[in-house]
């Protein structure tokens, strides 16, 4: 049901600071690493602003674009799809004319250019083609990029594995928007910070910023949004939906303040909306942050990629004693790199596969098999 939830009456608006810090994302206050304040020496050099919120940032006509950074889950991809629903409604949102939004997931154009070297331009129809759209939207998009009205909008530029087909792809991004950018345009790229700073886009006019945790009055607005929607959906537009979802709204800011460490956690939209589904499903949120993590990552490992994606590939959920093995695998991995490198979430390939040799071999594989398991659990990794 929560899928299925009007996208605009469940949106929160994001704020970011222009900028690229030295982690993986600001908070409001107090400059954050993934919930942990940063070193103070961390912060030397950064180049930061003040947080504005980022369809401001989007509708300033003295920018082209904007390059969105931040965590998992910290609701970049969810902005392309409120900006792509709006725009397609005709809501002008501040750009001064009615857009054509092009949503397109980038690792889908770094698969196709690892077969051939094609153009984003000659890629964006074919990638709608593949999708079993009937109709050719070529002239429809060049139409719109010629006269200035669209609104590009480039999913994941972090989720492009190899380092030197981002750096290709990026190119190809930065030809196109250098190309398309003085007609009016707009351009929008998301990426997480880690896979961002290996091949960064240099494109005049395009401003990088970084989301900012959620506060107290987004985390707010989201339960009053969340409740309001599920009620309507379960009773309809009813005296009785509304004082239920003022019941659950209250029970459940309750719950996310009374514990320090779960409203710490509540400040990443993904995370906040997996403790609203467990609230909603009448799990008893954890006190120990250890339950709650493994309640996290049990529902990420379920449904996140499956609800999620914008490209192809994922089809299913996965099956109890799927998550289980997953675990098995990715736990010891998961502390390895932690211990390792913490706070990164970066390790070489080489030394990844190594770990998984060792899992394996430690599982009773032979030598060979271990291999064998360990080369297609990168893939998936």
């Amino acid at each position: 049901v929560p899928l299925k939830l009007p996208l605009a009456e469940m949106y929160v608006p994001l704020s970011a600071r222009p900028g690229l810090p030295l982690g993986e994302t600001w908070e409001r206050k107090r400059l954050q690493l993934a919930g942990r304040e940063l070193d103070e020496k961390a912060l030397i050099g950064t180049r930061t602003g003040e947080p504005q919120p980022l369809l401001a940032l989007l509708t300033d006509e003295k920018r082209k674009g904007l390059v969105i950074l931040g965590d998992p889950g910290a609701g970049k991809t969810t902005f392309l799809l409120y900006l792509v629903v709006q725009l397609a409604q005709g809501q002008e949102l501040g750009l001064g004319a009615e857009r054509l939004p092009i949503l397109l997931p980038l690792a889908a154009y770094a698969a196709a250019l690892a077969e051939a070297d094609v153009s984003l331009d000659d890629f964006l129809p074919c990638y709608y083609r593949d999708q079993s759209v009937r109709l050719d939207l070529r002239p429809l998009f060049e139409a719109a990029l010629q006269s200035g009205q669209a609104v590009v909008l480039l999913d994941g530029l972090d989720e492009v594995r190899l380092t030197q087909r981002r750096q290709q792809v990026v190119d190809q991004v930065e030809d196109f928007i250098t190309w398309h950018r003085g007609r009016g345009n707009k351009f929008v790229i998301t990426s997480r910070i880690v896979g961002y700073r290996d091949a960064p886009l240099a494109v005049e006019g395009l401003t990088e910023c970084t989301l900012v945790d959620f506060g107290d009055e987004e985390v707010r607005q989201f339960a009053e949004r969340w409740c309001a929607a599920l009620e309507r959906a379960a009773l309809g537009e009813t005296e009785v939906a509304e004082w239920e979802a003022e019941r659950e709204c209250a029970e459940f800011l309750a719950t996310v303040n009374r514990n320090p460490g779960v409203r710490r956690l509540a400040a990443n939209p993904l995370l906040l909306t997996i403790l609203a589904l467990m609230k909603r499903q009448g799990v008893t949120l954890p006190e120990q942050r250890a339950e709650l993590y493994s309640a996290y990552v049990d529902t990420l490992l379920r449904t996140w990629n499956l609800a999620r994606s914008l490209a192809p590939g994922y089809q299913r959920e996965m099956k109890v004693e799927e998550v289980a093995e997953t675990v098995r695998v990715l736990a010891p991995l998961a502390l390895w790199m932690h211990e390792t490198n913490p706070g990164v979430g970066l390790a070489p390939r080489g030394d990844m596969e190594r770990q998984l040799v060792a899992h394996y071999r430690g599982r009773g594989a032979s030598l060979e098999e271990a291999d064998t398991v360990a080369a297609l659990g990168l893939v998936h990794v």
